[in-house]
């Protein structure tokens, strides 16, 4: 009996303090230069995409789903690399479901934000400049739900939904 209450105390205490550890976050940002490294613990996040689609036709690498953003606010949709300075068109829908403003946004590899189309923007169609490097197509706003489809032109010096990056 002493033994089941001193596991019981221990799992308890090991509960606690996981529980203490979620949305943790590790924060280094050097807004001033353009670069961004906030960093999360445990990839916990509150932004988050639900029946979440990308796919590679012929011509054309289609994106949609819905996107469900929280306090954090940033969630990237796809990410990009490009060989070489290019642009691509993009035309797409953006419907809100409920909740506060969004916005859509290309941020590019040398710390440009490029803006695509914001809650405004039910249907949208425009060029972005891609700049030679990893970029990310971001959703940017807090406590909004929005239904999204994206179809982006296919160039061959872009590598589309590229793998989360490296550190």
């Amino acid at each position: 009996m002493k033994m089941i209450k001193k596991m019981m105390i221990s799992f308890g205490s090991a509960a606690l303090f996981l529980s203490s550890l979620a949305g943790c976050t590790y924060s280094s940002s050097h807004r001033e230069s353009g670069q961004n490294t906030d960093k999360q613990i445990f990839n916990v996040s509150s932004s988050y995409f639900i029946h979440y689609s990308a796919e590679q036709t012929e011509d054309v690498y289609l994106v949609n789903g819905q996107v469900s953003q929280e306090n954090d606010g940033n969630a990237v949709v796809l990410r990009l690399e490009a060989e070489e300075d290019t642009e691509i068109n993009l035309k797409g829908t953006l419907e809100k479901v409920s909740g506060d403003d969004t916005e859509l946004v290309y941020l590019s590899s040398d710390g440009k934000k490029t803006k695509i189309a914001d809650n405004s923007s039910e249907i949208f169609e425009t060029k972005i400049s891609l700049t030679e490097g990893d970029g990310e197509i971001v959703f940017l706003g807090q406590h909004a739900v929005y239904d999204f489809e994206l179809e982006l032109e296919l160039v061959d010096t872009v590598v589309y939904g590229k793998q989360p990056y490296k550190e």
